[in-house]
């Protein structure tokens, strides 16, 4: 069950959504592993997620939207899934705790690139790095599994602030990419963080080795040995 509507997300009340990335997410979360669920909106991923983890894992759930996020709590209770931690603030590159205001369209923040400015509104939300804050919130136990990102542009900043943790860890990660998001940039911070710059796209288009990196589609990138 998830706590939406059908303005929001009709795709995700029909059963439509992601459904390419919640299959890939089936197949690789374990049992009792930890993963990160950076964009979490109203869950639809995070359900995927905790169904795989079972009770023994858990699943950190990043959404900076209030409302998007307390939705999120309550698709969290009408599952009965104590496996999820909610975190209502953004992740980003500041090692700080930051408060920002942002253009978001329905329940999520965009960059400029990504939205329609008559269809947005202003909200305020907080914002810090994953590296800043994770021995905070890991209570101990810091290992990393899996990284699911899907945050409307913002994908360079976000990696940028988990660098030292995805070098440690090397998790399998997901990256959804977004209109306006420099790929060469991109590949060159995911290089810096440890991992390939071969990405494997989830939902393979027709003529996916002729042009990659679709807009608002996903992309596993695969974390290099260390010295490599």
């Amino acid at each position: 069950m998830i706590y939406t509507s059908w303005h929001d997300y009709p795709r995700a009340i029909l059963g439509w959504a992601e459904t390419d990335l919640v299959k890939w997410l089936m197949d690789n979360v374990q049992p009792g592993e930890t993963w990160l669920d950076v964009g979490a909106y109203h869950g639809y991923t995070a359900i995927a997620m905790s169904n795989s983890v079972g009770k023994s894992g858990r699943v950190f759930a990043f959404e900076p939207d209030l409302t998007a996020a307390s939705a999120l709590y309550q698709t969290k209770l009408a599952n009965g899934l104590s496996q999820i931690v909610i975190l209502p603030f953004a992740l980003g590159e500041n090692h700080s705790i930051k408060f920002l205001q942002g253009s978001t369209f329905r329940g999520m923040f965009q960059t400029e690139q990504g939205f329609s400015p008559e269809n947005t509104s202003t909200s305020q939300f907080v914002t810090t790095a994953l590296d800043y804050i994770w021995e905070s919130i890991a209570d101990k136990n810091l290992n990393i599994s899996g990284v699911k990102l899907d945050v409307q542009g913002f994908e360079i900043s976000v990696l940028r602030g988990m660098k030292m943790l995805l070098k440690t860890h090397r998790p399998k990660l997901i990256v959804e990419v977004h209109k306006g998001v420099d790929r060469e940039e991109l590949l060159q911070t995911l290089e810096e963080c440890g991992y390939s710059r071969k990405a494997i796209p989830i939902e393979p288009m027709p003529d996916e080795n002729n042009a990659m990196f679709y807009d608002d589609r996903n992309y596993e990138f695969f974390g290099q040995p260390e010295n490599s």
